[in-house]
């Protein structure tokens, strides 16, 4: 009952929390659209004060995601002049508690849990009936490297070439400055959530152990130190450059995505498309605000190479990226951008097949409800269930010969796949203009 009463009151502020921080979001960015409308003003000016907004990959280190080519949003108005080189540094504090799932073999049972609460049906669930069965834990950091080449084909289009891996571990201070377990329940026990909020302590701090089994019976393990090479990417991006919106300082772009995913969890190409829509409104001669939309779709069955792992059920994973922010030129002449966006993702299982299944939470005999010791128990597999959202902070310093970008990624809706996030990423161009 205690437990549950946990649960129940940190959903409600939880819910709370990120149903404000969602609507504060859309509210300013309404704001700003009717100021945007009004944007011909003559205290207003005509052109862009940022040529080239670069935002880092902020993509989260999701223990699924991370072996799928997902597409990264971009808001870029133009090819960059020249070539560049980068590298993307990320990681991300994943705290996903044991669950097992069943999904029943009769028919009876299948229409039991279909015509009721997921929250009842274990209690109501025979575990002893015939069932396939499916278990996921993942806790530790896990840290994705991300190499890329770009360059421009002409100038309305250009090529970006990815490659990336990642090594899974505890996440010691200080290489997770703020990703580590230490400082997480530091600020939990400190500034915000309470002490031991999601249980952390309780199971054990500073660990590192991913264990997943799909239903189909296949299973795989992640241990301190685990790595892989995950894939490489190809993104063509045209630039249309349509004078009727660019006179009104609107600015578009249409992505054609290509992954291969070399890894032996998901292997096999993904394919996919994206668009973006930016509008700026420079003021005062070196500010202007910017608010931009993008749309992307990813086909996971694009081509499938081997039996893999199934990590995700759902053929399409359909993305969006709400993003606001001001840039400037400072003093020095170097152009730096300060903006926050909403990302959201569809689920990676097929929502209704939720339906389908009973949630438990396997532990000690002696404890039945052990792993119901955190809140959030439930959400480790609920989350690939239901659309997936966070919010990004970035910051972008840019030079004529690089830029540097750092972000803090936020989950609000305490997915906790990763929890907190950060990543530093670099670029820097090859005799740019």
């Amino acid at each position: 009952m205690e437990v549950a009463k946990r649960k129940n009151e940190c959903q409600r502020k939880h819910s709370r929390s990120s149903g404000l921080v969602y609507k504060a979001f859309l509210f300013a960015f309404s704001i700003l659209s009717i100021h945007a409308i009004k944007a011909q003003d003559s205290h207003l000016l005509k052109e862009p004060i940022i040529t080239d907004l670069i935002l880092p990959n902020t993509l989260s280190t999701h223990p699924f995601g991370i072996y799928i080519s997902r597409i990264s949003h971009n808001f870029q108005t133009r090819p960059n002049p020249k070539a560049s080189i980068g590298f993307n540094y990320s990681n991300g504090n994943v705290w996903l508690p044991q669950n097992k799932a069943y999904k029943p073999t009769s028919a009876d049972q299948q229409e039991l849990i279909k015509t009721t609460s997921w929250d009842d049906r274990q209690r109501l669930y025979d575990l002893s009936l015939p069932a396939k069965t499916s278990t996921f834990y993942s806790d530790g950091v896990y840290r994705v490297f991300r190499m890329q080449f770009a360059v421009p084909l002409g100038k309305q289009q250009e090529l970006t070439l990815n490659a990336r891996a990642y090594l899974f571990d505890k996440g010691n201070t200080p290489y997770s400055l703020f990703t580590s377990d230490d400082f997480i329940e530091w600020f939990h026990s400190n500034v915000a959530g309470g002490e031991d909020a999601f249980k952390r302590k309780f199971y054990g701090i500073n660990e590192a152990y991913t264990q997943y089994t799909s239903f189909d019976g296949k299973s795989f393990e992640l241990n301190q130190g685990s790595s892989m090479f995950t894939g490489i990417e190809a993104d063509y991006t045209y630039y249309p450059g349509l004078d009727f919106l660019e006179e009104r300082l609107f600015f578009t772009n249409l992505g054609v995505h290509l992954g291969l995913n070399t890894n032996p969890i998901n292997p096999g190409a993904d394919a996919g498309f994206s668009g973006s829509i930016l509008k700026k409104i420079p003021f005062r001669k070196r500010f202007e605000w910017n608010m931009g939309f993008s749309l992307a779709a990813l086909n996971q069955s694009f081509v499938r190479a081997g039996e893999g792992y199934s990590i995700s059920s759902s053929p399409w994973l359909y993305s969006f990226d709400l993003m606001t922010g001001v840039g400037f030129i400072s003093k020095k002449n170097a152009e730096i951008f300060i903006g926050i966006d909403w990302w959201g993702q569809s689920a990676y299982n097929r929502k209704e097949d939720f339906d389908d299944i009973v949630l438990t939470v396997p532990g000690p005999e002696d404890s039945p409800n052990w792993s119901r010791e955190s809140p959030h128990w439930f959400q480790t597999m609920k989350h690939l269930y239901r659309t997936v959202t966070a919010s990004n902070f970035m910051f972008t310093y840019s030079k004529s010969n690089y830029s540097i970008s750092c972000y803090l990624r936020e989950d609000f809706l305490v997915d906790n796949a990763p929890d907190a996030q950060t990543g530093i990423e670099l670029r820097v161009f090859l005799d740019r203009e």
